[in-house]
């Protein structure tokens, strides 16, 4: 199997949230997330990440609940465009939503419930045109959502 490289952008990403989330301090340590590096990893190594899926060398999926992220959502995941789920349930996260996430044109399910997340309800989320699964409830969110949100047609 050849040693591909993950993607620059998401492994920026992958390295951003480690760092702003404390992730020495993350519950969960098997397959220790390396991001010591400047230099991306195999795909196949990012693949064996805890919490993380990742097809064509390119990150499909971080799944993060109940992990003990302390810190803020770094404005590089907006960087992954491939990424399908981001679930970052139960933890510690404080600040904004970053606007960069509403490029993720790929996102099917962005679930960021339970944390400490505080801000207006972004407008942006009607962008996400492939969304099925939208989860920000017991937040310190404000507002209401943007009309464009209604035109959602795969939003459960």
């Amino acid at each position: 199997m050849p040693n591909n490289k993950l993607n620059a952008a998401d492994y920026k990403g992958m390295r951003a949230l480690y760092n702003r989330t404390g992730g020495d301090n993350w519950n969960n340590k098997t397959n220790k997330w390396d991001v010591s590096s400047d230099t991306p990893p195999s795909a196949q190594e990012v693949g064996t990440w805890h919490g993380v899926t990742v097809e064509n060398s390119r990150v499909t999926e971080i799944k993060l609940g109940k992990n003990n992220l302390v810190g803020t959502i770094p404005s590089e995941l907006g960087g992954l465009s491939s990424l399908q789920h981001l679930n970052l349930i139960n933890n510690s996260l404080t600040g904004t939503i970053p606007s960069d996430l509403g490029g993720l044109s790929s996102l099917t399910s962005l679930r960021l419930h339970n944390n400490d997340l505080t801000g207006t309800i972004p407008s942006w989320l009607g962008s996400l045109t492939n969304l099925q699964t939208l989860g920000l409830s017991k937040n310190n969110l404000t507002g209401t959502f943007h009309r464009r949100c209604m035109s959602l047609k795969y939003l459960k």
